[in-house]
């Protein structure tokens, strides 16, 4: 066979190129790369939505659909990334702050200045059933329409102006969307987003542990919590410590596992940003809660993942 010059070029530049299995940690189980020779292997990590991103929103107070299911907005973001060693250290100290309360009988938290309904614009969508995926972790029959769903939107947009009336259910201004069962003893976050809350600018803004609280409250369910799950997480950080954790049990993706305090993946997403709210939920009204730990951890990466904290007391 004779080779024209062509194919002497052809040649050369597929003899550059090098074909790379990739074994990549906790967020993908494995890729084919092709590279050049010598070229760097690319970095994975669970994916990471834009400030705003995920399932759009319903419109108007009276979006339905079961808590947590498609069509509702989802998750939980935060900024800020943290490596897993930060995470076993951020962990036991925000545990350790709640025992401290606990312990120490401190008095509860009172929150400054307007509440939730006064300080955002606030829908509430009565007689929700729970989605079908939470059915393995919800109590009773998940078909039962228990929940009442708070969607809070910002009353003003970043420049301070006051958002005209038919907009306030827009995507852009919905920044926390959360369930509550005081029959279930259950809050379920299907979606909260700092960044978007406007009043961060002045300082004004109401922390996502105390929207949670002022919702169960709103529900007079007092010290009857056993219950908070995170829907369908997005923080990279807790997801993949998830996936670590139950890599390192060899527990598949799809099914649950069950974690203790003295386990590292507690420890970790205790530290993440979908463990850290509810530790300061439970630390600054821990009296009226009813002085409740998280006594254990639940966690299914896939294909939905969710967190679930289970309480009881101290």
């Amino acid at each position: 066979m004779r080779f024209s010059a062509r194919h002497t070029i052809l040649l050369a530049a597929l003899g550059d190129l090098t074909c790379n299995v990739v074994a990549t940690p906790l967020s993908l189980r494995g890729a084919f790369d092709l590279l050049p020779r010598g070229g760097k292997l690319p970095k994975f990590s669970s994916p990471k939505p834009k400030p705003g991103e995920g399932s759009k929103p319903g419109t108007g107070a009276a979006s339905g659909g079961a808590i947590g299911a498609e069509g509702g907005i989802i998750g939980a973001s935060s900024s800020t990334t943290k490596t897993y060693v930060q995470l076993l250290d951020d962990g036991p100290r925000y545990t350790g702050e709640l025992d401290t309360a606990i312990s120490q009988n401190m008095a509860d938290k009172v929150i400054a200045g307007p509440g939730i309904v006064e300080r955002y614009h606030v829908t509430t969508s009565k007689a929700q059933p729970a989605a079908m995926e939470l059915k393995p972790f919800i109590q009773g029959d998940a078909k039962a329409k228990t929940f009442v769903r708070y969607r809070m939107a910002n009353k003003k947009d970043a420049d301070g102006n006051v958002i005209p009336p038919e907009k306030l259910e827009e995507e852009a201004n919905v920044f926390t969307q959360i369930s509550v069962s005081k029959e279930r003893g259950t809050i379920v976050n299907e979606y909260s987003y700092a960044t978007k809350d406007t009043l961060k600018a002045t300082g004004g803004e109401m922390r996502f542990s105390d929207q949670c609280f002022q919702a169960w409250e709103k529900q007079g369910g007092g010290n009857g919590l056993n219950t908070l799950i995170q829907f369908k997480v997005i923080n990279t950080a807790a997801r993949d410590a998830m996936v670590k954790g139950h890599r390192d049990k060899k527990v598949p993706l799809r099914e649950p596992q069950t974690w203790g305090p003295g386990d590292d993946t507690y420890k970790a997403i205790m530290g993440s940003d979908n463990g850290r709210p509810y530790i300061y939920m439970l630390k600054d009204h821990h009296a009226t809660l009813g002085n409740k730990k998280v006594t254990e951890i639940q966690t299914i990466p896939e294909p939905t993942a969710i967190i679930v904290f289970k309480l009881a007391p101290a």
